[in-house]
């Protein structure tokens, strides 16, 4: 789940839950809804700090678990769950990501 509002908090959160499989709940802002819903890996709920969308956003979740067990044959949580853990193999991963490690080491030591 990711509610910072902070740009740089979310790599790490995405990459943790994306590689595990799980669908990402975040906030609803630009860069956070192009990744979420724009690759249908999980929920957005807003304004940020709003419980009671935050809990909608979790009931849609626990919903679609609740019907794949009822009915194998629905399987948007699973397939949301599969590209979730795709995209963070693709987009999180030290081949996609060294360079923005070796820029940082390269400003510092300049």
């Amino acid at each position: 789940m990711v509610i910072s509002e902070d740009p740089r908090d979310h790599t790490l959160v995405f990459a943790g839950r994306q590689r595990g499989g799980f669908p990402v709940i975040a906030t609803r802002m630009q860069f956070l809804q192009q990744m979420v819903e724009g690759k249908k890996v999980g929920r957005c709920f807003e304004p940020p700090g709003n419980l009671d969308a935050l809990t909608t956003a979790l009931s849609e979740i626990v919903t679609l678990v609740l019907e794949e067990r009822e009915d194998p044959n629905k399987r948007e949580y699973t397939e949301m769950s599969t590209r979730a853990r795709q995209l963070a193999e693709q987009r999180y991963n030290w081949e996609a990501e060294k360079h923005i490690l070796l820029d940082l080491y390269e400003g510092v030591l300049a």
